[in-house]
């Protein structure tokens, strides 16, 4: 019996450790599905609203945010204040940005390490008719 009460005991403390290691493990990644191309628009029109594509394989939500740079560098990109949601309006602005956001799996009180988009290209430019 005491030899059945030790194997049982040995047996709850590997599934204990199995469990804990599961959950220290927190929230999988998310995986980005696929990536928005680059924009181009002329100033004064519709203007260009950039999606997210990503999803949590573990049934975890998913949190956003948006970042912006002035040239094609990852290193450079900083938070756009309140740009959390999975879309973003950029605004109309002559010239060239980058953007991309990251996305983070939410569950069980625990936050996944994030994710990152590609750097979007967004161009507005003058749309100068010819007299």
């Amino acid at each position: 019996m005491k030899k059945f009460v030790s194997a049982f005991i040995f047996v709850l403390v590997l599934l204990s450790l199995t469990v804990t290691a599961v959950f220290a493990a927190g929230p999988a990644k998310p995986v980005i599905e696929s990536e928005m191309p680059d924009c181009y628009m002329p100033v004064g029109s519709s203007g260009i609203t950039l999606f997210t594509n990503a999803r949590a394989s573990d049934g975890g939500t998913l949190r956003y945010q948006w970042y912006v740079t002035d040239i094609e560098n990852m290193t450079m990109i900083r938070a756009i204040d309140g740009a959390v949601g999975d879309s973003y309006q950029v605004p109309e602005e002559l010239g060239v940005k980058w953007y991309c956001y990251a996305a983070w799996n939410v569950a069980g009180g625990a936050q996944s390490e994030p994710a990152y988009s590609r750097l979007i290209r967004v161009e507005f430019y003058e749309n100068n008719p010819a007299h």
